[in-house]
């Protein structure tokens, strides 16, 4: 039964994290987000398509899908008794299921958007603490280029390092290094799922917040 509940709950994770919210919020627009700016389906692309206020909607909710899965999931399965593992663990297996479901949706053929918010929301779980300060740095990044891709890989990469400061070096590689490495891990692949919008950085064709031409960032 145990092992039950864990599988239910990576599955539901997962199908949370596959909901599309922004071609949701576009097809209600009458708008086919797959068709329009850089076809994205990410916060970033529905602001550009749709406006601010929706592209921060978009946002919040997909953040909130690694959210809820990694803190209140994991604390309803472990604190309250029904698995006998480690919190960190099951925070970081449901909130990277949430992460998965974004990224490889099985509502969008396995299509799905760079994870950046839905990570974010994961790690929020993990430590809010470490995430306040890696949006500060996003936020910072973000008004100095006017790149969302630059504020995304730097606060992804400033993340670990965070985390290691707040956490102190001894219990970060001891006590929580399953979240330390996690946190490495998901640096790598935001990097990596960033290539397209470096090439671009350095062809200088990469898009500026503001900017419209429909060849636009993906992140």
């Amino acid at each position: 039964m145990t092992l039950a509940l864990f599988l239910i709950a990576l599955l539901c994770s997962y199908l949370l994290g596959s909901t599309p919210a922004g071609v949701l919020v576009a097809r209600a627009r009458g708008v086919d987000l797959r068709r329009v700016g850089s076809g994205n389906v990410g916060a970033t692309n529905v602001g550009r398509a749709l406006g601010k206020p929706l592209g921060l909607a978009v946002f919040l909710f997909d953040f909130l899908k690694g959210f809820v899965p990694a803190f209140l999931g994991a604390a309803w399965l472990s604190d309250g008794g029904h698995l006998p593992y480690d919190r960190d663990l099951v925070a970081v297996c449901l909130g990277m299921a949430a992460v998965l479901g974004h990224v490889f949706p099985v509502w969008l053929a396995f299509r799905g958007g760079k994870g950046v918010a839905t990570s974010a929301g994961l790690c929020a779980g993990l430590s809010w603490p470490s995430i306040l300060i890696a949006l500060a740095i996003w936020y910072l990044t973000l008004k100095l280029t006017r790149y969302v891709s630059v504020a995304s890989i730097v606060a992804a990469a400033a993340f670990p390092v965070v985390f290691i400061l707040i956490e102190g070096v001894d219990r970060a590689l001891h006590e929580r290094r399953l979240v330390t490495g996690l946190a490495l891990v998901l640096a790598v692949a935001i990097i990596l799922l960033h290539q397209s919008n470096i090439r671009r950085l350095l062809r200088g064709e990469e898009l500026r917040v503001g900017d419209s031409h429909p060849g636009g960032s993906k992140t």
